[in-house]
């Protein structure tokens, strides 16, 4: 939503690869909540004391709905890293106000997209936590 609202206030167009910024944002949250309900069906047929073979479609539903959400994480980094570019852009331009902190708040922005992965990367079991 912050890169919506940094697309919405900085860039003219107000849109990114076409998109209107309004829109990123109701795409974003819903892509969220999609990934959500599948990782919340997954965790919803783990719960109790299923058969194995139960765990093992609850696990694999889990997943999915990472990598669901890891699909939608990479389509951001996509549009954050458009918005990245197109700034450079205008401010060798000169047509960015040097008082505002856009390049601190998109570098933030990745390092919470990498932050979310790891995390998103333990839970596939993609690093051993011992």
């Amino acid at each position: 939503m912050t890169v919506a609202r940094m697309i919405h206030y900085l860039i003219p167009e107000k849109r990114i690869y076409g998109i209107k910024a309004s829109s990123i944002t109701k795409y974003y949250v819903w892509a969220d909540i999609i990934s959500f309900i599948v990782q919340a069906a997954g965790g919803t047929m783990l719960s109790g004391n299923p058969p194995e073979s139960t765990m093992k479609i609850g696990m694999d539903v889990y997943r999915a709905g990472i990598g669901l959400q890891e699909f939608f994480i990479l389509t951001f980094l996509f549009v954050t890293t458009k918005f990245h570019r197109e700034m450079l852009s205008r401010d060798r331009d000169g047509l960015v106000d040097r008082s505002i902190k856009w390049r601190a708040l998109t570098w933030t922005i990745y390092g919470v997209l990498i932050l979310i992965t790891v995390s998103d990367s333990r839970l596939f079991g993609v690093f051993n936590s011992g």
